[in-house]
């Protein structure tokens, strides 16, 4: 009897599509919540687990976040890994996003604490490291990536998208009063929050959403209060960051 040699051509699983399976079924999820919860179609659980295809960088830090194992010593050992970073290490960088999982962590960063005393970390398990196009002119340092969480700023800022964010110290009159442009705000006892400061008048800043006429006044005396004090953490975000698409 002759076999279609694409019949005989049984699929080689590869090692993390085995681990992607194996910690997705002791979690007990179907494949089609695993996908919900990366951001990615069920399909694509499937061809990684069958060993059709390898996750991206940012795909497998994102599974790692969500399964809460460390799958990167699997990915980085693959083929498919070593292919991504030899040709995107010229035109990309690697950042560090706070992806929407990580809200309810960000939401523990504005805390009371001695500030003077108390550096804030960042634990690198909330954290994925992604790779993001490098635009000329554009600095990196001290930055991070933010993953949109809500549609509060749509349609400028549509959930799930991913922009660059630097931090702001807004101690001095003359950083906060010249303030404008869309910045995160991380205030104690609440969720993460994105607003566009549209005025700092008189005593006040005045934020508003993109998508509604939502507004929201602080007294400038206290945010600065608040910032100093370590319950407060603003960042201002910057442009979109490009990523290379899945492999």
């Amino acid at each position: 009897m002759i076999f279609n040699d694409k019949i005989l051509n049984v699929r080689s699983k590869t090692a993390i599509g085995e681990e992607i399976y194996r910690l997705r079924r002791q979690l007990s999820w179907t494949q089609g919540e695993l996908a919900s919860k990366v951001g990615i179609s069920r399909a694509a659980i499937s061809q990684f687990e069958l060993g059709d295809t390898l996750p991206s960088a940012e795909t497998e830090a994102k599974l790692s976040l969500i399964l809460e194992y460390d799958l990167s010593d699997i990915w980085e050992g693959s083929q498919g890994a070593r292919y991504i970073e030899s040709t995107y290490k010229d035109v990309y960088g690697s950042m560090s996003m706070f992806p929407i999982e990580s809200y309810d962590y960000l939401s523990t960063l504005a805390q009371k604490r001695d500030v003077s005393s108390e550096p804030l970390f960042i634990l690198p398990n909330k954290l994925i490291d992604v790779p993001v196009l490098k635009l000329p002119g554009v600095d990196y340092f001290n930055g991070f990536v933010i993953e949109i969480k809500g549609n509060s700023m749509r349609p400028s800022y549509p959930h799930g998208s991913r922009y660059f964010m630097t931090p702001v110290d807004f101690v001095s009159d003359d950083e906060i009063r010249f303030t404008r442009g869309v910045h995160l705000f991380i205030l104690e006892d609440r969720e993460p929050f994105i607003r566009r400061v549209i005025s700092t008048s008189g005593s006040v800043i005045t934020l508003k959403s993109d998508d509604c006429s939502d507004r929201m006044e602080f007294g400038i005396d206290d945010l600065k209060q608040r910032v100093a004090s370590g319950i407060c953490l603003i960042y201002k975000l910057g442009q979109g960051v490009h990523m290379p698409i899945e492999e």
